[in-house]
């Protein structure tokens, strides 16, 4: 693998396509900081904080976009009407 790292420029690759299974650059990787800093997150945060985490990642955009309904304001015989 050394070989193939030396041979590789930090600057033209794309991380996210080429490192899927693992660093290519090796002690070259310009995102190593970031890499330990995520690692740090992940042993200092408990597994319900991070849980808590990923499941916002998919709610709330939907919550966000969800308005509340005031029955009130329907008119039902309408609704009816149209279909």
């Amino acid at each position: 693998m050394s070989q193939i790292t030396n041979s590789l420029d930090p600057q033209s690759i794309d991380c996210k396509t080429a490192c899927v299974n693992g660093c290519v650059l090796g002690d070259q990787c310009p995102n190593q900081e970031f890499a330990k800093a995520a690692t740090q997150f992940i042993w200092d945060t408990p597994l319900d904080k991070l849980n808590e985490i990923a499941a916002a990642r998919f709610t709330k955009p939907f919550e966000s976009q969800l308005q509340p309904i005031d029955l009130n304001q329907i008119d039902l015989e309408q609704m009816d009407s149209e279909s």
